[in-house]
Order: structure tokens, then sequence, then C-alpha cells
């Protein structure tokens, strides 16, 4: 029978570990990007709703080129269109 630390020992096991690990990060940096954004939009265009559109996205450059978009933004239509279509 194969004991628990063996199974932790093994390399598979290891590399899958390391994969769960950087998968959070990337999760985690998503939803920071996600966060930055809406907290720009929110602050200079109140009532532009776009929540949604900007939780669909799950590209992290993506988000982190609309963060520059919406902070340079002159108007919420800019914003806007900077905002890919989700089907």
């Amino acid at each position: 029978m194969i004991s628990r630390e063996m199974m932790r020992e093994s390399l598979a096991v290891q590399e899958w570990l390391q994969e769960g690990r950087e998968e959070g990060r990337q999760q985690g940096k998503l939803v920071e990007a996600r966060s930055a954004l809406l907290m720009i939009i929110e602050g200079r265009f109140p009532t532009l709703q776009v929540r949604e559109a900007i939780d669909s996205i799950s590209d992290l450059e993506v988000l982190r080129s609309l963060i520059a978009v919406a902070a340079k933004a002159r108007t919420a239509s800019a914003v806007l269109r900077a905002i890919p279509e989700t089907k």
C-alpha cells in the first residue's frame, strides 16, 4: 500500500499541486485586475453599467489594457468601445 507521504512525494502529485498553485495565482490576478478596472470606471463614470461585461473577461492582458483605456478615456463611450463584446 502506498502511504500518503509517498503520494505527496511523487512527481505527478507535485506537478499537480504546482499547477493548482499557479492557477490560483492567475485567478487572483484576474480578480485584482477586474476590481481595479471597475474602481476606475465607477469612479470616473458612475452611471456606466459594465460589471457583467468586465466579469466575463478572463484574459489578464485585456483587463490590463482596459485599465489604461479607462484611466485615460475622456468619455464613457470611449470606455464602452474598448470593452470586448461578450457572446
